[in-house]
């Protein structure tokens, strides 16, 4: 996954459908259990959601879970965005269904 501010454009994006109501998201490995924050954003750079959760190490794994849904925007391409403030955001292509 890119580690870039901007989302890689031959990176594959992730499906999400815009109803869910929990996102479980693996983290890249070696990322540090805590705080993080979590938004979808427009090409525009508008957000539709900000949450953010802490991440704990399971197995080797960072995971970090977050509420929300977007139901109200269209279906479409968007970035998912997170980050271990005060770090840079990490971004990565999305799609809403």
């Amino acid at each position: 996954m890119s580690r870039s501010p901007e989302p890689n454009p031959k990176e594959k994006p992730l499906e999400l459908r815009r109803s869910f109501s929990q996102l479980n998201i693996y983290l890249p490995l070696g990322s540090p259990e805590g705080a993080y924050e979590v938004r979808i954003v427009t090409a525009s750079g508008d957000s539709l959601l900000n949450t953010g959760g802490l991440a704990r190490l399971n197995e080797g794994v960072t995971s970090l879970q977050v509420r929300g849904d977007v139901i109200f925007a269209r279906p479409g391409p968007y970035s998912l965005q997170i980050r271990k403030p005060p770090s840079e955001w990490s971004s990565y292509p999305l799609v809403l269904r």
